[in-house]
C-alpha cells in the first residue's frame, strides 16, 4: 500500500539542514546549532542566567538593527554580564591571595606550638 505524506520540515536558511535550533530575532530566518556559531551572535537576556528568552541574531541583523531598542537591551545585557565576569575573576584572585596567607599563618602557628 502506499501513501502520500505531505511534511513540513524546517531547514536552515544557511546551510540547508534540516532540523532548526534558532531563528533570527531580527529577520524571522532559521539557524542550526552549527550555523549559529559562526552566521549568528547569541545575547543572553540576563546577566545570571540564559534560556528561552535569550536573542539570537544572524550578523546581517546584528549589524542593521544597532539602534533597536531590543537589541541594545541585549547588547547591554551582554556587556554587564562580561563586566561581572571580570569583577568576579578580581575579586577571586584577590580572595585567594588571602585564603593563601591565611593558611600559611595556620600552618606557622601551629610549628609554633610544637615548638619546631
Amino acid at each position: 500500500m502506499k501513501k502520500q505524506v505531505t511534511k513540513t520540515i524546517n531547514v536552515c536558511d544557511f546551510c540547508k539542514k534540516e532540523d532548526i535550533y534558532g531563528t533570527c530575532t531580527g529577520c524571522g530566518k532559521d539557524i542550526c546549532y552549527d550555523c549559529q556559531k559562526t552566521a549568528a551572535v547569541e545575547y543572553p537576556h540576563s546577566i545570571v542566567c540564559s534560556g528561552s528568552y535569550d536573542g539570537l541574531y544572524c550578523h546581517a541583523c546584528d549589524e542593521r538593527l544597532v539602534n533597536d531598542p531590543l537589541h541594545r537591551a541585549y547588547a547591554t545585557i551582554r556587556s554587564l554580564r562580561h563586566e561581572q565576569e571580570g569583577a568576579c575573576k578580581s575579586v577571586k584572585q584577590r580572595a585567594d591571595k588571602a585564603e593563601a596567607a591565611i593558611r600559611e599563618m595556620l600552618k606557622e602557628a601551629e610549628r609554633q606550638e610544637r615548638g619546631e
